[in-house]
């Protein structure tokens, strides 16, 4: 994988607050590594469901949009002078979640900014790059298999999930999960 990078630069408003860094902060999130997957919260008749028991395995895996989590980031800590709220980030750049792809799917890169304002007006700008990544192996591949094979088992009368979009078909090892740099 080539280089990534984001900057950033924060705002007071008055510039003799302002700290030299460049960039403040840079976070990845993606899908959870440790194969914990859990569904964004959905809509049912005007009821929004959280409930991973209601929301799952109702659609098959490569239809649903799971939760981020932070994958990394850089510094460790926040800094004194300006925490950062990392949950609330990842909604600014999965903000319906994230998906998993196939081969055949379309998985463009995408850019967009953001700026975040916090109550005492204090302003960070934001570039983030969305990105697919292979899961060829590991436990998030095994969570998806198994994800499915829970949902072909709930939903026997249903047709099975076309190839294209199963986790069993011809590109077997090949899906691609979701990274935000």
């Amino acid at each position: 994988m080539g280089d990534l990078g984001a900057t950033a630069r924060r705002s007071s408003g008055d510039s003799s607050r302002d700290h030299p860094r460049v960039v403040d902060y840079m976070l990845v999130f993606g899908l959870p590594t440790d194969g914990n997957l859990q569904p964004v919260a959905y809509q049912t008749e005007g009821n929004v469901k959280d409930d991973p028991e209601d929301a799952f395995p109702s659609r098959p895996p490569l239809f649903e949009n799971y939760q981020p989590a932070l994958v990394d980031r850089y510094p460790a800590e926040d800094w004194e002078d300006f925490s950062l709220a990392e949950m609330a980030v990842a909604m600014f750049w999965f903000p319906f979640g994230g998906s998993v792809k196939t081969r055949q799917s379309k998985r463009t890169p995408a850019t967009h900014t953001f700026v975040l304002t916090r109550k005492d007006g204090m302003r960070a700008y934001a570039a983030c790059l969305v990105f697919y990544e292979s899961v060829w192996d590991g436990r998030l591949h095994n969570a998806l298999v198994d994800l499915e094979r829970r949902y072909n088992h709930m939903h026997p009368h249903q047709s099975r999930i076309p190839p294209k979009f199963s986790t069993q078909g011809a590109d077997a090892g090949l899906l691609f999960a979701p990274k935000a740099v």
